[in-house]
């Protein structure tokens, strides 16, 4: 995913032609998302990785111009453009879009929509988020410098190492035999990390910068079997981890095959002790079960979609259904064996 389709733009239209429209236009650059309520969109706003926000004016229930309100309040840093049909004979586009701009909209459009015009003005509104953010960093800067302090980003070594804490957090856990001791060798952590470096190496991190950046500052110094319970308490890094982990858990749609592979990485690099095939389905399960929990609600299937892109618990499920039955040949295999 490259950067550029990394960025988010929901669009908030009762008119289902102009969504299909809309997205139709924009989804070959950017990812995009569709609701065609208000109310809902604004409960999938609360949550989700959102940059771009388009939002008809005029909808049953709740209209545009309240809604923008709401979003504001909730998400000031989500941009919004506006567009109208205006309404009726009562009120012109242009009179309806000015009342957006008033309450908080950044750009407004008449429908219907051009495409050219539409794919500018998203650029155009990208442009002046990057600028803004340019000019803060800037401000930043500034004030360390004042302070004598210096800003140093963190590589992406340190963050798949960061990464590998929290997987290694969750197995520690559940392999552990005591407060200081687990079951589980340390010199399987050596495959872990390999494993990882090349199944993500930077690409993991790409369009979940600036969370990694603040998550890892966080809990830089929190004790490894402590991380994966410290995440979970906050619901930002939840969130951060439950986008890591689809990523992560998505790695094994064609399950049969990645398992193997992550056997033999993980073997070949650990040091001494081998991680079994049946450590692989206890480890498999403990990281990734939670996802399959989530996946069981419709509603929490809306909220993954949205988050991550159509289809993602989809896919979840698909390889929910791979580990069970695979696993169940396993153990199948094992019985007659010791029978």
């Amino acid at each position: 995913m490259s950067s550029q389709q990394s960025k988010h733009i929901f669009i908030i239209d009762d008119d289902e032609t102009t969504t299909f429209m809309v997205s139709e236009i924009l989804r070959k650059k950017y990812r995009t998302s569709v609701a065609h309520k208000m109310e809902d969109g604004l409960f999938l706003l609360k949550t989700s990785d959102v940059d771009i926000a388009i939002v008809d004016i005029f909808m049953p229930g709740m209209g545009g111009l309240e809604g923008i309100k709401k979003i504001r309040k909730l998400r000031p840093d989500i941009k919004i453009l506006a567009i109208s049909a205006g309404y009726s004979d009562e009120l012109s586009p242009l009179q309806a879009l000015a009342a957006a701009e008033k309450v908080g909209a950044d750009k407004i459009l008449s429908k219907p929509i051009e495409h050219d015009v539409l794919l500018k003005t998203i650029e155009n509104i990208f442009s002046d988020k990057k600028r803004l953010e340019e000019k803060s960093i800037k401000i930043f800067n500034s004030q360390k410098i004042e302070e004598k302090e210096t800003f140093k980003p963190i590589s992406y070594d340190d963050r798949n190492k960061f990464l590998l804490r929290i997987l290694y957090s969750k197995v520690y856990e559940l392999f552990k035999i005591d407060e200081k001791n687990s079951s589980l060798p340390n010199s399987i952590i050596y495959g872990f990390e390999e494993y990882l470096n090349r199944r993500f190496g930077e690409v993991v991190y790409e369009d979940l910068n600036m969370s990694a950046e603040k998550v890892l500052r966080k809990y830089r110094n929190v004790d490894g079997s402590a991380l994966w319970d410290k995440l979970v308490q906050n619901h930002e890094d939840y969130i951060f981890l439950v986008k890591v982990l689809v990523r992560f858990m998505i790695c094994f749609e064609s399950f049969q095959k990645s398992k193997g592979n992550f056997l033999i990485i993980v073997n070949k690099f650990s040091t001494s002790t081998e991680l079994s095939e049946a450590d692989f389905f206890t480890i498999f399960e403990a990281l990734f079960g939670f996802l399959f929990e989530i996946v069981e609600d419709d509603n929490e299937c809306l909220k993954l979609d949205f988050l991550l892109g159509d289809g993602t618990s989809a896919k979840i499920v698909s390889i929910e259904n791979s580990f069970y039955e695979n696993r169940k040949i396993f153990e199948d295999s094992n019985k007659i064996m010791m029978e």
